[in-house]
């Protein structure tokens, strides 16, 4: 499944038993977003790489996980489970928000254990975690190797 909604998340069935229990920490060098590029009469689709100002850094996406059972698979089979992860959006903006309306919400550093914590299982004390999670723009992001286009700010989320 796709588009865990962090506004949604608390209401939203599918989502609602692993956002008070599966909560995960998904890390990335980075990441991909498409912009619409008019070019003459057609429309394409321009990726740029969004990525944190450090070249070692790493963004944490807040994320879900779920496990599924293969009823078809005998009890004692370990390959019987299956891992399933969702990164969680939210809303884009500054420089992210020019390029897509979504984008994966980032937890700051300082943040990532209570997202995890087990205890956090009300969504009012899940949401006080992401909440006050915005934009800073820091950086520049580098367009895919190749790409003539010009790169946008690399947004890196922090609280305020």
């Amino acid at each position: 499944m796709i588009n865990a909604r962090v506004e949604t998340l608390a209401g939203k069935p599918s989502w609602r038993g692993p956002f008070r229990r599966q909560r995960a920490v998904i890390p990335a060098a980075g990441y991909y977003e498409w912009a619409p590029r008019q070019r003459d009469a057609t429309v394409s689709k321009q990726p740029y790489f969004l990525h944190p100002t450090d070249p070692n850094g790493v963004l944490s996406f807040a994320g879900l996980y779920e496990l599924w059972r293969d009823p078809s698979k005998d009890k004692s089979d370990p390959t019987r489970w299956l891992w399933t992860a969702v990164i969680i959006t939210t809303d884009a903006a500054g420089p992210a928000g020019d390029i897509h309306d979504r984008t994966p919400l980032i937890l700051p550093l300082d943040r990532v254990n209570a997202w995890l914590d087990p205890t956090r299982t009300e969504p009012d004390q899940i949401y006080e975690v992401v909440d006050g999670i915005v934009l800073q723009p820091l950086g520049s992001a580098q367009s895919p190797p190749g790409s003539t286009a010009s790169a946008p700010t690399a947004p890196i989320w922090s609280s305020h």
